[in-house]
C-alpha cells in the first residue's frame, strides 16, 4: 500500500514547478489504507510461482512452480527473500519443482515434467545440497508428503501409479516404479492428522490411462500402521447419487472442539472440487464422509475457474481460492454452507495455501502477483471479514487519484510541446538587409526593376496565406488550437467519470502472463489496441464539427454510444435505422487482431448499416465497429429443377453400370484366355521333363557302352 505513494511524491515533485503553479489545484490526495490494522503482510517473489510451503521450524517459506528450476525461500516473519535454490539440470529431462517437504533432517524437492522427475535434498540450515540429485525417467511425481508419526520417511505420489514411501537418506529411481499402494494416481494427495495419521486419501481416476481429470478418491492406510482395513475407493458421487468428476484438487477438515465427530474419511471430511453440474454453470464443492455412498454436501462455487484448497489452521473454515475471481471463499465445515458475505479478497490469481502456525498465518501463493500474501488467521477466521465495500471504495479513490495526476502530467508534456509550435520573431543583426526588388540602370535612367528576384521573408502568416486554398488548413489550425488549449484533466475526469474496471480479471491475468512468458507480441498489441481505441474517439471529436456529415448519413457521438449499456444502445441505434449485428466482449476483440477491429470504429452510419458492439463485464458498450457485410449472389438464373437432377443423375448411374458391366466381360475373357495359356505351359512343361528324364537314361547308356568297350 505505502508503495504507491513513492511514485505519486516523484510525479508531483517533477510537474510541480513555477510555469505550472495551478496544477494541483482540486487534485485529490491519496486516501489513506483502511486495513492497517489487520496488519496482512505481503512477500514479493521474482517469478510467477504458483506453490508455497512452510517448513516445518516455522522460519522459512518457499515459493515454487514457476519455470525455471529455481525455489525462492523467505523469511517467515519479515516476509524478506533470504535464499534461492537452483535445481541442477537433469539429461533429458525438462522440470519445474512440484513440491517440497522435509523428512529425515533434508529439504527434499520434486521436480517433474512431461518425461519424468527428479528429486533433490539440501541442509534445511545452510540450503546447501546433501544428496545427489536421482533422476526418475518416465514417472511423474506430483506431490510428496510427510506423515507426523514418520518423520524420517518420506511419501511420493506417482502419477497414475500410486503412493511411494521411500527413505530420503537411501533410495533409488526403481523404488517409484513400485508402490506399495497401486492406483491410477491423478495428482491430488493429502495426509491425515490426529487421529487420521495412519491415512492418506489421493485423487484417482476409474480409467487405466493416465489422466488430469479425476472421478474417485483413495483412501490408503499408510505402511507402518497396523490398519486392518486396505485401500478403499470411493467414487465422486453428489448427495442425489449423480456421478462427478473434477481436476483441482481435495483437502481434509477435521472435526474441531465442540463440532460432532463421526467415522469419517480418516477421521475427518473430505472436500473435493468437481465440476460444473451442466454447462455454463460453476464449480462446486462436494463434502465426503468415509461410510456413506453419496457425498453428504454439494456446495457452489461462484467461479469457473481452478480453484485451491486449504482448512484454516484451526480448521473453523474451509478455504478455497479462486483463482480467476482473486477472492478466497471460506465454507462452514460445521454446516457446509457458503455465505457470499464471507468471500475475503485476495491478490492476483491466488494458487496455493500454507498453513504458518509460528506465525498464526495463513500463507497465500498469488502467481500473477509473483506474490505470497501473509494473512493472520484471526483476520482470516473474523466474521464478517473485510470490509467489502470500504476495499471497493479504497480502490477507487486511489484509480481517481492517480488518475487525476497522470493527466496533469500529460497536461504538462503537452503544453511544454505546444510552447515549442510558438515561432519567436528574430533579432536582427548589424548588416541585414531586406532585398525588396532588383533595379536595372542605363545611362544613369533606371531601365528595369523586377520584384521577383527579392529576398523572401518567410512568415506563418504568408506561409498560411499561399496555403490558403488546401482544405487542410483549416483543419490544422482547428485542431492545433483544440489540443493546445484543451485541459487534459478535465477531459480525463470526464472520460474516467464511471467507477469499475474496463476489463475481466481474466484479461488482466492474460496480459500479465504473456508479459512474463515473454510473449510481447500479444501484450503490445492488447496495449496498442487500447491506445487506438482511445486515439479513434479523441480523433472523431476532433473532426466531428470540422468535416460535414456526408448526406443522408447519421453522425455518431462518443458520448451516445460509449460507456453506456447495451441495450439502450441498440434501443437508440434501431430507431435510427441502424441494426447491431451482435453484442460481443471486449476480450473477444483483442483475441484476434484488435488493431484491425479498432480501426473499423465508423465516424458516420447509414440507416440500414448493420454494426457490432463490444462490452465490459458490467455491459457497458466500451467501442463499437460497422459489420462486415457478404455480398449477396444471384444464384437464382443458375437454379435446376429437382425433377431435371433426378433425371440427369438416373442417366449418369445408368451409363456407369452399362460401363462397369462390360470392363466385366472383358476381364473374365481376359482371365479365360490366361487360364488356357496356363494349361497349355503346363503341359509342355510336363513334356519337356518326360525328355528330359529320357535324355538322362540315355546317357547313362552311353556311358556304361563306352565303359564295356575299354
Amino acid at each position: 500500500m505505502y508503495s504507491c505513494r513513492a511514485p505519486s511524491k516523484a510525479i508531483r515533485d517533477f510537474i510541480a514547478v513555477k510555469a505550472f503553479c495551478g496544477m494541483f489545484d482540486g487534485l485529490p490526495q491519496l486516501p489513506a489504507y483502511p486495513f492497517d490494522a489487520l496488519k496482512i503482510g505481503t512477500a514479493f517473489g521474482k517469478a510467477a510461482q504458483p506453490r508455497v510451503a512452510m517448513r516445518p521450524d516455522g522460519k522459512v517459506f518457499y515459493a515454487f512452480g514457476a519455470s525455471g528450476n529455481t525455489v525462492q525461500g523467505f523469511d517467515a516473519q519479515s516476509g524478506e527473500a533470504v535464499v534461492e535454490l537452483t535445481l541442477a539440470a537433469q539429461p533429458g529431462l525438462t522440470l519445474v519443482a512440484s513440491d517440497i517437504v522435509v523428512a529425515a533432517g533434508r529439504l527434499v524437492v520434486a521436480a517433474s515434467g512431461a518425461d519424468g522427475s527428479a528429486i533433490y535434498q539440501f541442509d534445511p540450515g545452510t540450503h546447501q545440497p546433501a544428496a545427489q540429485p536421482v533422476a526418475i525417467p518416465d514417472l511423474r511425481i506430483t506431490q510428496l508428503a510427510v506423515n507426523a508419526a514418520e518423520p524420517d520417511v518420506g511419501y511420493a505420489l506417482v502419477k497414475g501409479k500410486g503412493l511411494v514411501r521411500f527413505s530420503p537418506r537411501d533410495f533409488g529411481a526403481e523404488i517409484f516404479a513400485n508402490p506399495f499402494a497401486k492406483f491410477n494416481a491423478v495428482g491430488h494427495l493429502v495426509m491425515g492428522a490426529g487421529s487420521a495419521a495412519g491415512f492418506a486419501v489421493a485423487t484417482a481416476s476409474s480409467g487405466s490411462a493416465e489422466t488430469d481429470t479425476y472421478d474417485s478418491l483413495m483412501t490408503i492406510p499408510l505402511a507402518g500402521f497396523a490398519n486392518a482395513a486396505g485401500p478403499t475407493t470411493f467414487p465422486l458421487r453428489t448427495p442425489t447419487g449423480a456421478a462427478a468428476q473434477g481436476s483441482d484438487g481435495i483437502t481434509l477438515v477435521l472435526p474441531t472442539r465442540g463440532r460432532t465427530r463421526s467415522r469419517l474419511i480418516g477421521g475427518g471430511t473430505t472436500y473435493v472440487v468437481v465440476n460444473a453440474a451442466q454447462a455454463g454453470g460453476t464449480k462446486r464443492l462436494l463434502a465426503i464422509r468415509g461410510g456413506q455412498a453419496n457425498a453428504v454436501a454439494e456446495i457452489a462455487l461462484p467461479t469457473t475457474g481452478p480453484v485451491a484448497l486449504s482448512p484454516s489452521p484451526g480448521h473453523e473454515f474451509l478455504l478455497a481460492a479462486m483463482s480467476e475471481e482473486f477472492q478466497i471463499a471460506r465454507v462452514d465445515p460445521a454446516t457446509n454452507t457458503f455465505d457470499q458475505a464471507l468471500l475475503f479478497p485476495a491478490q492476483m490469481q491466488p494458487t496455493d495455501f500454507a498453513a504458518a502456525p509460528a506465525q498464526k498465518q495463513l500463507l497465500v501463493a498469488n502467481k500473477a502477483s509473483q506474490t505470497v500474501s501473509m494473512i493472520p488467521v484471526d483476520v482470516l477466521v473474523a466474521r464478517p471479514g473485510v470490509d467489502a465495500t470500504a476495499l471497493r471504495n479504497y480502490r477507487q479513490a486511489m484509480v481517481d487519484a492517480f488518475l487525476a495526476l497522470l493527466s496533469r502530467l500529460a497536461q504538462m508534456v503537452k503544453d511544454c510541446v505546444c510552447d515549442h509550435l510558438l515561432v519567436a520573431c528574430p533579432e536582427c543583426a548589424d548588416g541585414d538587409r531586406v532585398v525588396l526588388a532588383a533595379i536595372e540602370i542605363v545611362g544613369g535612367q533606371v531601365k528595369a526593376i523586377c520584384a521577383f528576384e527579392r529576398r523572401e521573408v518567410v512568415t506563418f502568416p504568408k506561409f498560411l496565406y499561399w496555403l490558403s486554398a488546401v482544405p487542410i488548413v483549416p483543419l490544422i489550425t482547428y485542431a492545433v488550437e483544440h489540443l493546445c488549449c484543451a485541459q487534459l484533466p478535465q477531459l480525463a475526469q470526464n472520460f474516467f467519470a464511471r467507477p469499475g474496471n474496463l476489463v475481466s480479471a481474466n484479461t488482466i491475468v492474460s496480459a500479465s502472463n504473456n508479459l512474463r512468458a515473454g510473449n510481447l507480441k500479444l501484450a503490445s498489441q492488447d496495449a496498442l489496441a487500447r491506445t487506438s481505441l482511445l486515439t479513434s474517439h479523441v480523433a472523431q471529436a476532433a473532426v466531428r464539427d470540422v468535416l460535414p456529415a456526408p448526406e443522408g448519413t447519421i453522425r455518431l457521438r462518443t458520448s451516445e454510444v460509449i460507456n453506456r449499456p447495451a441495450e439502450e444502445v441498440t434501443s437508440d441505434l434501431a430507431s435510427s435505422g441502424v441494426v447491431v449485428n451482435r453484442v460481443a466482449s471486449y476480450d473477444e476483440a483483442l483475441a484476434g487482431n484488435a488493431v484491425q477491429e479498432i480501426g473499423n470504429v465508423p465516424l458516420n452510419v447509414r440507416a440500414g448499416d448493420r454494426v457490432t458492439l463490444f462490452t465490459n463485464p458490467q455491459g457497458q458498450v466500451v467501442f463499437f465497429t460497422r459489420a462486415q457485410t457478404t455480398p449477396q449472389v444471384n444464384v437464382a438464373s443458375n437454379v435446376v429443377a429437382p425433377a431435371a437432377l433426378r433425371s440427369a443423375a438416373t442417366a449418369d448411374v445408368s451409363s456407369l453400370r452399362g460401363e462397369v458391366e462390360a470392363l466385366r466381360a472383358a476381364h473374365a475373357k481376359e482371365l479365360t484366355a490366361r487360364d488356357k495359356e496356363i494349361a497349355t505351359l503346363r503341359d509342355e512343361m510336363t513334356k519337356m521333363q518326360k525328355q528330359f528324364a529320357e535324355v538322362q537314361t540315355l546317357k547313362r547308356q552311353v556311358a556304361a557302352l563306352e565303359k564295356a568297350k575299354k
